[in-house]
């Protein structure tokens, strides 16, 4: 994933970005105005529409902070609310800088959330329609979230 929204951000033209997975899409027609004036005003954040208010993972072993529909939370929220590691479905930055590659599917999304002020924010309502079956990848999933858990100092519900 850190090696696509790297060829990403090498044709990025404007100095907010938001990143998705292929098999999502935003349900909120003016998502991207929203978010460049939401990260414009906290140009360190990064924001979400999944992820867990406690710093664990993975972020579906802590407590759920917001929502997209397909997902186990489709509620839609209406105001932002802080969060501790995001979900990677959608992400949106200012200024974005390169991506770490991390193997595999997993870890990509905790290893450039935990470190910065992360909020799920409403404008980010996807729906998320999975074409594959990554969380099935638990060998990879489990040697990096043990990985990045170390890393950060957080618990590894692997563990």
């Amino acid at each position: 994933m850190g090696e696509a929204y790297n060829a990403a951000l090498t044709a990025l033209q404007t100095p907010g970005a938001v990143f998705l997975h292929q098999d999502t899409r935003l349900l909120i027609p003016d998502a991207c105005t929203l978010m460049h004036e939401f990260l414009r005003r906290n140009p360190g954040a990064l924001a979400g529409t999944l992820g867990s208010a406690d710093p664990v993972l993975p972020w579906w072993a802590g407590a759920p902070v917001g929502a997209a529909l397909g997902s186990p939370y489709p509620e839609p929220i209406h105001t932002p609310q802080r969060a501790a590691v995001l979900d990677g479905i959608v992400l949106a930055e200012w200024m974005p800088t390169s991506w770490e590659a991390i193997p595999g599917w997993h870890g990509y999304d905790a290893n450039r959330s935990l470190p910065r002020e992360c909020w799920i924010h409403p404008a980010l309502y996807c729906e998320h329609v999975p074409t594959t079956k990554s969380r099935d990848n638990l060998t990879d999933h489990t040697h990096t979230c043990r990985t990045l858990a170390a890393r950060w100092g957080i618990r590894c519900a692997y563990d």
